[in-house]
């Protein structure tokens, strides 16, 4: 009887502890594959970012490329002169504007003739 009863506390000592050891390996095993998750996550949002910025990249060296271009041709292209100011009666200066402003209207409507 002694040895029986030995025999079970000893099991019922062994039991505990086995539990404990497998609610252990249950808890690094949850952890792990978390970790795997947490790992997965960074990962795509890293990808997903390498994405945009490779996108950014792109779309920036297109605008670096046109504004390129544009400095060309507006370098190639150069604006026609300003219209020289007739220096007409400088003591009457209001005289000078009517004048200018007749001389535009007409070329102005030779234009849209």
């Amino acid at each position: 009887m002694t040895e029986e009863l030995l025999k079970i506390f000893d099991e019922n000592r062994k039991t505990p502890l086995e539990d404990k050891l497998n609610q252990t390996i249950d808890s690094f095993e949850n952890m792990f594959s978390l970790f795997l998750e947490v790992t997965d996550i960074i990962d795509n949002k890293l990808n997903s970012l390498q994405e945009q910025i490779t996108s950014l990249e792109t779309r920036f060296n297109r605008l670096e490329q046109d504004l390129k271009k544009n400095l060309i041709t507006s370098i190639d292209h150069s604006p026609s002169p300003a219209p020289a100011i007739k220096k007409e009666n400088l003591d009457n200066p209001s005289r000078a504007v009517l004048n200018e402003l007749r001389d535009l209207f007409e070329k102005n409507k030779k234009i849209k003739d």
